[in-house]
């Protein structure tokens, strides 16, 4: 047994003088001893209460040693905070910092709350700068409490930072961040910004080191019990190590989110394929982004093609405001830049959602092989929520007379058979699509449609073998695999 062990093993009954319980809640805070110095205020909360105001009074003998009141104040305020945020006693931590405008802390918490507001409103800029501020103003402050905020302070300079599209220095800041939750035994502050480091350096494309702080989320998550996300890090500290898909997809069972190959069985309850990119979207670019669909969908076609574009200069990498671009400018007929938009996205994103059939659509209208009149049927068809099924039929017939060998219109002619109970129809309907296919991803999404209404077996394993294959729709490639691996293996 050491000698903090044997000044820690005393019994209450051991610590009888004021200023003896004040030495021994020092050294518990000096030797690092959270637990025992939450166990002490704990069984001695009204004689440190009663005594508090008494120990402010600095012993003449440390006065001349900075180091020494350093860590007096350090051990006061430990204690203070203690006292007030685990027993509910405000009274100490009062006494020694003040309150109201006479409080650091108190001055602190304020600033904080005016940054929110500012990123709250996206003016993460700005948020930016008053961050950079609050910490030159208070960094020289002292003790566990100057630590806690000054971590969420860079905490939220580096979310700042990389919302601002400089993730570069939003690394540093998320260190710091890190550092001084770590230095004040802040478990769950240091589990989030391990993820923030994860996710900046994602965004950087430093996939080693974005690997690493996955690894180090997983043993935190697993030291806290919590062995599923434990596994999700793992796993993701292996992709990141791999060199993670630009765009891939993944899974959902309920709340779960798996890899493919991971994925349970096909009827272990409802299943959602979604898409997963190698970075995580910006917050600007995602409100605008938005801002822009709205627009769109209400015919303000050049407004939302305004905040498009100003949504893909937020954020460089992200593919949906090129895709939603895509779609804006066919509705105005400029279809030569509609095909550099859906380029772009294929190029950040490939197989990002139905981009390479719309590409491919861009390029037959810009060539005037399909009129704007067929382009606007197919949206009313794919888009159209309060357009009943029978009522759809009627329109894709219609727009097959005029355009017979456009497969995406068998598509959506077969869907909404199906869905009028039209099922030997609908088969026709796909079968005559894949007859007169020219896109990939048309086909994919016909083929896996066919092989999930066709109960033929060899016609529905080799459809379904195509579509994993050839990977010209993600989601229905998806599909397809965990069909294949679920069906009874071939009879030779």
């Amino acid at each position: 047994m050491n000698v903090w062990d044997r000044l820690f093993k005393r019994s209450s009954q051991e610590i009888r003088a004021p200023n003896q319980l004040r030495d021994t809640l020092l050294a518990a805070q000096s030797a690092g001893n959270k637990k025992l110095l939450v166990q002490l205020c704990k069984e001695h909360q009204n004689d440190i209460i009663r005594d508090f105001r008494a120990w402010q009074n600095v012993p003449e003998c440390i006065r001349k040693d900075s180091a020494a009141m350093q860590r007096y104040f350090d051990g006061l305020l430990a204690v203070a905070e203690i006292l007030a945020n685990v027993l509910g006693h405000s009274e100490p931590l009062a006494a020694l910092i003040g309150s109201g405008d006479e409080n650091p802390l108190h001055k602190w918490d304020e600033a904080l709350s005016r940054v929110r507001r500012l990123m709250d409103n996206l003016q993460y800029r700005d948020a930016t700068k008053s961050l950079e501020m609050i910490v030159e103003e208070f960094e020289s402050l002292h003790g566990s409490g100057r630590d806690l905020y000054l971590a969420v302070t860079y905490g939220d300079l580096a979310k700042c930072y990389l919302h601002c599209a400089e993730a570069a220095k939003a690394l540093p800041a998320a260190d710091a961040a890190l550092r001084l939750c770590n230095k004040v035994g802040d478990t769950k502050g240091m589990a989030n910004y391990a993820h923030g480091l994860y996710e900046i350096n994602r965004y950087l494309g430093r996939g080693e080191q974005a690997a690493d702080f996955a690894q180090l989320l997983a043993e935190m998550l697993e030291a806290g019990g919590r062995h599923r996300e434990a596994a999700r890090y793992r796993k993701r500290a292996q992709l990141s190590r791999a060199g993670e898909p630009l765009n891939r997809v993944v899974v959902e069972v309920g709340d779960e989110q798996f890899e493919l190959e991971e994925a349970p069985k096909l009827d272990h309850g409802t299943m959602r394929f979604g898409y997963q990119r190698n970075r995580q979207t910006l917050h600007p670019a995602e409100v605008l982004t938005e801002r822009g669909k709205r627009l769109t969908q209400s015919g303000r076609y050049e407004e939302g093609l305004a905040a498009l574009r100003d949504a893909a200069q937020a954020d460089a990498y992200d593919p949906d405001p090129h895709y939603q671009a895509g779609l804006c400018l066919l509705h105005l007929r400029r279809y030569r830049e509609a095909v550099r938009s859906y380029e772009a996205t294929e190029t950040l994103a490939p197989g990002w959602f139905h981009c390479r059939a719309e590409l491919w659509l861009a390029q037959q209208l810009a060539a005037g092989v399909v009129d704007h009149e067929t382009f606007l049927t197919l949206r009313v068809l794919e888009d159209d929520k309060e357009m009943g099924s029978d009522e759809k039929v009627c329109l894709a017939e219609r727009a097959l007379g005029r355009a017979d060998r456009l497969a995406v219109l068998y598509l959506h002619y077969g869907r909404n058979l199906q869905a009028t109970q039209r099922q030997i129809q609908a088969l026709a309907a796909y079968r005559r699509g894949l007859n007169c296919s020219q896109e990939p991803q048309v086909r994919a999404r016909l083929l896996v449609n066919l092989a999930l209404l066709d109960a033929g077996v060899t016609e529905k394993r080799s459809c379904l073998e195509e579509v994993a294959e050839t990977k010209g729709d993600l989601i229905a490639a998806a599909t397809a695999s965990l069909i294949l691996r679920d069906m009874p293996p071939k009879v030779h």
